[in-house]
């Protein structure tokens, strides 16, 4: 969150293929960071963190009120800045190709692989079962489950799709889009066609990009992307993604190992306490609460520390890594329980 606007400025500045057209996009909201430097003289606002623009273009929407701006500019800058996030990450994330092949970014692909000799290990009488909860908007996650051959459902309905994994985004995703009624519809990413060109070593998986393109029920999405602000209330979203919040609690009640890997429970978000709190109220037998985090300041296990009940505390385990090198103690610890 801390450097994600440096990286959409560094896109720009490079005038990137497929971020170049959206420059008027990443100038507004480039421009509106710039005019909110003036509320410094009587409060403060990390401007440099896209949570916190994010969370102050949504509340200006909610007062009618951001600098000098009116109501529709704001509602501008708001899909402006939807718009900079799916274009800085479509083409800020290589997918790699090799031997004419997309495989998942790292280290996506060592986690795929990890989940594999963890299944292997694991009688067949007593299987893992995989759930996934994220709150990223990036297609990382869902072009690994895919290209392993693991079936997942995004749970944006209330009907119970068997012998799918759950991968639930709390925010949203780059390829979601609304129908003309509201719907939710994804555009899947088995679904995305690359043409691969002679010795080409990568591709960006733009399918946000493409949405535009695509149709539902003979009729155009309406675009931008669904994305929701990572720290900002959520009321405004329940009709579109209640189904996923709701399918995430009972994933949290009903697990017996949770890894919560790179998530650095932010004083903000208390989505996230609210969420874990309540879902995770249940009679299942909690056997391991792990935190997987680069951080080794400590304060980020001390905000952990400070969620968790005392019923779990010998269960708690903080791992100061990062996603990549934390991967074989998750190995260890559901192999060897």
């Amino acid at each position: 969150m801390s450097d994600f606007l440096d990286r959409a400025y560094d896109l720009l500045r490079t005038k990137t293929t497929g971020v170049i057209d959206a420059k008027d996009q990443f100038e507004d909201v480039f421009n509106a960071i710039s005019e909110l430097q003036g509320v410094h003289s009587k409060a403060f606002l990390d401007l440099n963190n896209i949570e916190i623009v994010f969370g102050a273009i949504e509340m200006g929407l909610l007062l009618k009120r951001l600098g000098t701006r009116d109501e529709a500019s704001i509602t501008k800058l708001r899909d402006s800045l939807i718009t900079l996030i799916y274009k800085t990450l479509e083409f800020g994330i290589r997918f790699p190709v090799i031997d004419r092949k997309i495989r998942p970014p790292r280290p996506y692909d060592a986690f795929m692989t990890t989940l594999d000799e963890v299944e292997k290990k694991q009688p067949p009488q007593d299987p893992h079962e995989f759930s996934f909860v994220t709150f990223n908007y990036d297609l990382c996650l869902d072009y690994a489950l895919y290209h392993y051959g693991r079936s997942y459902d995004y749970s944006l309905d209330a009907e119970a799709h068997p012998h799918t994994c759950p991968l639930l985004k709390l925010h949203g995703s780059i390829n979601w889009d609304l129908s003309e009624n509201g719907k939710i519809v994804p555009f899947e990413v088995r679904d995305a066609r690359f043409q691969l060109l002679g010795e080409q070593k990568y591709v960006f998986y733009n399918l946000g990009t493409m949405l535009s393109e695509r149709n539902f029920e003979d009729k155009p999405l309406n675009g931008p992307p669904v994305i929701v602000p990572p720290s900002w209330n959520k009321n405004g979203y329940h009709g579109q993604l209640s189904n996923v919040w709701s399918r995430a609690a009972y994933e949290f009640a009903a697990a017996e190992n949770i890894f919560i890997i790179g998530y650095s429970l932010p004083e903000t978000d208390s989505f996230f306490r609210y969420l874990y709190a309540l879902g995770s109220e249940s009679k299942a037998r909690l056997r391991n609460l792990v935190i997987i985090n680069k951080d080794d300041s400590g304060s980020v296990e001390a905000r952990f520390r400070q969620l968790i009940g005392r019923g779990v505390e010998s269960r708690f385990m903080y791992i100061p890594a990062t996603f990549g090198n934390g991967l074989s103690r998750i190995k260890d610890i559901l192999v060897n329980p």
